[in-house]
């Protein structure tokens, strides 16, 4: 729980610093605590179908080996509207994406585009069909 209120501190404090255009940096060990020990176990413990957009995921289905930069490796598993998360690493996967814990989290609560982390070298994709991340930005619904 209390790795979750960090997350909430974390992005709401980036919002009032965006909203009075102060700096607001997010130290790296502060996401990555925040992801691993509270976003992460929050989206294993909820329904599958909890974070995914029904309307957009459709017929999606993905596998992705999720590389937190500093701390441990996740298996996300796109199946038709439903997430799944395991340990990772992970074999047979349709792409492996690296990402500093700070701009992943913009990124995936829609703070931040895409375009700008993968430019600056924090986030970086590979494998078959790294093109599948980008689908699967749309299909999340964070709460």
């Amino acid at each position: 729980m209390a790795c979750h209120l960090l997350e909430e501190c974390l992005i709401h404090g980036h919002d009032i610093a965006t909203a009075t255009r102060r700096p607001w940096p997010i130290q790296r060990h502060h996401a990555l605590l925040a992801i691993e020990r509270g976003v992460l176990p929050l989206i294993a413990a909820l329904p599958p179908t909890a974070l995914v957009n029904q309307d957009k995921a459709g017929s999606f289905r993905a596998r992705f080996d999720l590389r937190l930069r500093g701390g441990g490796r996740t298996l996300m598993v796109f199946d038709r509207g439903s997430l799944t998360l395991g340990p990772g690493p992970a074999h047979d996967v349709d792409a492996h994406l690296s990402a500093d814990p700070a701009a992943l989290m913009l990124v995936f609560i829609g703070r931040q585009g895409i375009t700008k982390p993968l430019l600056g070298g924090k986030l970086a994709a590979w494998g078959p069909r790294p093109w599948k991340l980008a689908r699967m930005l749309t299909a999340i619904s964070p709460p």
